[in-house]
């Protein structure tokens, strides 16, 4: 952190003193297109004199972002102009045209700024009353008017001292010298130059610092006891998403009609066969279907470890619980990430720990052995909107067969798999994990854990570990 601190001071530090030097090197180049060369009044160093600051030429720099295009220009120098433009062979045959350049160059002259509705009623008679909304005359005019002003300067008027321009989108004249017309492409491209390089420092800036920010999280990730069997590891792993269990019925509604219906209760085709077995109606017909349904918690927690994977290039697949093989198990490291309910054959796997969920009332039982208790723990929800919860989670890497193993974080609800998984992937907590618990001895390489999420609405509370204890491995 303090590598990339520096990093970006040094960066700053050269933008700050390359970006002014590269300005005043080229404004000065320049300073002869758009400024009398000048030297400071002979008496502006003396004490008793009241400076001005813009008379001195080492204050270009700032005068110059204060400059505009248009410059006072004396009247006569107009006039001349405005009849070599009118009188010119682009204007010459046309009077409305002349009309309303004479018009529109006097109204600038006075400093007013002509609307449309005038204009109408000025130049092309119109009344007042009229609906000159819908009328497209004068735009049309002034749009014309404006390619006929640019053909002029291609040809009779390239030479001329004095530009007249219409910007797009007003009606008033702007009078610029041929001279500060240039001068303002290249203030201009003098611009550009400079918001370029200072993008470019900063990209370059972020990409390092993104770079580091990787490259510090792919080796926090890879050297992590906890995450290193899954990270950085020639097996590929295979995250699984718990799924539950859906099953239809048919001729509800009539003969063309079916509902599927999930029931918390059956999570498994043998729990529907004993559903039907003591439960099925004459007149509905209960059928398994492949269809199966997920919890919210799943984009939360896939995002987070997919991202994680593809940060470390690490090789990984997705899977279904339901769709979950026992090949897969010596194929893959696994990580798990789903309700109990959700497990499916990963039930095996954890079959005889020391935790064991019940379906009703929503529970979390875990046998403490240095005690010898029993702790139930019971998930809940605000009786009102249901949006407050308490959850427990499961959180248990084991090992799957003599070159793969198995993380599995399973909760009551969804919000305990979304705290847990955040949790053990946030830097800050998951190095603090691992310290107190001593992850990096071989004999707490495996483990089981108990965690308490309190949250609202699937927005995390706090994580707190009830349970933390190591699996000894047989050999």
């Amino acid at each position: 952190m303090i590598k990339n601190l520096t990093l970006t001071i040094q960066i700053l530090n050269v933008i700050t003193v390359i970006n002014p030097f590269i300005t005043i090197v080229i404004q000065l180049y320049y300073s002869d297109l758009y400024f009398q060369q000048r030297s400071a009044p002979e008496d502006f160093y003396k004490p008793e004199a009241k400076n001005d600051y813009s008379k001195l030429p080492g204050f270009i720099i700032f005068q110059y972002s204060q400059l505009t295009d248009q410059v006072m220009i004396k009247n006569k120098k107009i006039d001349k102009y405005l009849l070599k433009i009118i009188s010119s062979d682009e204007f010459s045959e046309s009077k409305r045209y002349q009309e309303l350049m004479n018009y529109l160059v006097k109204a600038a002259l006075e400093d007013i700024i002509p609307k449309e509705i005038t204009i109408a009623h000025d130049v092309f008679g119109k009344s007042f009353d009229d609906d000159t909304k819908n009328d497209t005359q004068v735009r049309v005019y002034i749009h014309n008017l404006r390619k006929k002003l640019d053909s002029y300067y291609q040809r009779e008027g390239k030479n001329d001292e004095i530009i007249f321009e219409i910007p797009k989108g007003h009606y008033k004249v702007s009078f610029y010298d041929r001279k500060n017309k240039k001068t303002a492409f290249v203030q201009k491209s003098f611009l550009i130059v400079n918001l370029i390089f200072m993008v470019l420092m900063l990209t370059t800036t972020m990409i390092i610092l993104s770079g580091n920010r990787t490259r510090t999280s792919d080796k926090l990730l890879t050297e992590s006891p906890l995450w290193r069997d899954f990270i950085g590891n020639e097996e590929p792993v295979l995250i699984v998403i718990g799924d539950y269990y859906l099953y239809r019925l048919e001729n509800l509604f009539g003969e063309q009609s079916h509902l599927y219906i999930r029931d918390y209760k059956i999570n498994s085709d043998n729990d529907l066969e004993e559903f039907v077995a003591k439960k099925q109606p004459d007149s509905v017909s209960v059928k398994m279907t492949n269809h199966t349904l997920l919890g919210k918690m799943a984009p939360w927690t896939v995002s987070e470890l997919t991202r994680i994977m593809t940060l470390c290039r690490q090789e990984f697949d997705l899977k279904l619980s339901s769709a979950l093989q026992w090949q897969d198990l010596d194929k893959y490291n696994i990580i798990f990430i789903g309700t109990f309910k959700s497990l499916g054959i990963l039930n095996e796997l954890v079959s005889d720990r020391n935790f064991s969920y019940t379906i009703q009332p929503n529970t979390l039982n875990y046998h403490d052995l240095v005690s010898d208790s029993t702790f139930a723990y019971i998930s809940t929800s605000s009786t009102i909107d249901k949006a407050y919860e308490d959850d427990f989670s499961a959180v248990v890497k084991l090992p799957i067969s003599e070159h793969t193993s198995a993380l599995i974080f399973s909760s009551t609800r969804d919000i305990g798999c979304i705290a847990t998984v955040k949790h053990l992937t946030n830097p800050k907590t998951l190095i603090q994990f691992e310290k107190e618990h001593q992850l990096m001895a071989p004999q707490n390489r495996y483990f089981e854990s108990i965690f308490k999420i309190q949250g609202f609405e699937r927005n995390v509370n706090s994580v707190d570990l009830l349970h933390f204890d190591s699996i000894s491995i047989v050999k």
